[in-house]
């Protein structure tokens, strides 16, 4: 599993608060929701990070090996098939 702890301390040390990257640099918030609760994102979200903090991947995440992660998914999808519903589940995130 990637995650982004280094990220925070980066910032702290660069002196680059969230409000700045969001006002000044227009990154998405919905990309910092993902980064703080180790979510899937995109690598041109990373590289544009390394832009702005000037610093290396490996200052912004790191691999822990073992852990599962921590991604959104549905409970339950549903959809018509022939006049049948059709449901699958999937195992829930925790």
């Amino acid at each position: 599993m990637i995650i982004y702890d280094r990220l925070w301390e980066t910032m702290a040390k660069k002196g680059v608060s969230q409000y700045s990257l969001i006002k000044d640099y227009h990154v998405n918030e919905a990309q910092l929701h993902r980064l703080r609760k180790n979510m899937v994102v995109k690598t041109t979200t990373l590289d544009r990070l390394c832009e702005i903090l000037d610093c290396d991947v490996e200052d912004i995440c790191q691999y822990v090996k073992g852990k599962s992660p921590v991604e959104w998914r549905p409970s339950a999808v549903r959809w018509k098939a022939d006049g049948i519903f059709l449901q699958l589940r999937f195992p829930a995130c925790q």
